[in-house]
């Protein structure tokens, strides 16, 4: 065990970024006749058992019949496919699927949906498709099987217990009132924390700044009246920035 250390995967961040724009989301939406108020949970990957694209589709169920209308769009192809859209219609979720997609045409998906849902079993060995959406600026719903609990956290998404169809479908519905208070305790806890000199510098954000951008979340960022922020002041900033993917979709950092 001496001999070996961690190597996590990655992925291009901004070249992902840059091509999941507005624009990108717009014209996917308009394509597939999703309405620009829709959420919308994205699943990318191939169509087997394993993955569990089904239990999305279970979940979106559970949350039509609360009242919430959750689409699915579906990036991949596999054996599924079929039974995933006899399942689809027999509980009355609007599901888009997009076929195989290559590399290109990722940040497209992604910019078009609100949020990415990676439902595996323990035999995902990683989820690379939840280090692209979070360089979108997506929020990631995902098991905790694989190396998922090393990107997804607090900040920028849920980590779930695999096969739980309702477990599932109170973290797909990404604009509840739960996960909002849970972003501003976050917020909370981390003023509470910090240091005198960054809490004046979180309230004078808030005051100068009201979106977060990925140039001003970065530590060596000043403001007019403030030294740089410490640790505790810019976790805060990303629990904010988290609040923000749910109340408004479309931003992203």
């Amino acid at each position: 065990e001496s001999r070996l250390f961690f190597s996590p995967h990655c992925v291009d961040t901004k070249w992902f970024a840059a091509r999941a724009t507005d624009e990108a989301r717009t014209v996917l939406r308009a394509r597939l006749g999703i309405a620009p108020e829709a959420k919308v949970a994205l699943f990318a990957g191939k169509l087997v058992p394993f993955k569990r694209p089904l239990d999305l589709i279970a979940a979106a169920g559970l949350l039509r019949t609360q009242g919430y209308e959750l689409s699915i769009l579906i990036a991949g192809a596999g054996p599924l496919e079929r039974e995933m859209t006899e399942a689809a219609r027999d509980a009355g979720v609007v599901m888009h699927s997009l076929g195989f997609c290559n590399q290109t045409e990722m940040p497209a998906a992604y910019a078009a949906a609100d949020v990415l849902v990676l439902p595996s079993d323990g035999r995902e060995t990683w989820g690379l498709v939840a280090n692209e959406a979070l360089a979108c600026g997506r929020p990631v719903v995902a098991t905790d099987v694989g190396g998922t609990h090393e990107i997804v956290n607090a900040n920028n998404g849920l980590l779930i217990a695999p096969r739980d169809a309702q477990v599932l479908a109170d973290a797909a519905s990404t604009g509840s009132q739960a996960e909002r208070g849970r972003a501003t305790r976050i917020y909370g806890e981390a003023l509470l924390r910090a240091k005198p000199k960054d809490r004046y510098w979180l309230l004078e954000w808030f005051r100068v700044d009201e979106d977060p951008t990925p140039e001003a979340l970065a530590p060596s960022k000043p403001t007019r009246r403030c030294s740089r922020p410490g640790p505790d002041a810019i976790a805060a900033l990303y629990a904010v920035s988290w609040l923000h993917r749910l109340t408004e979709p479309r931003r992203s950092f």
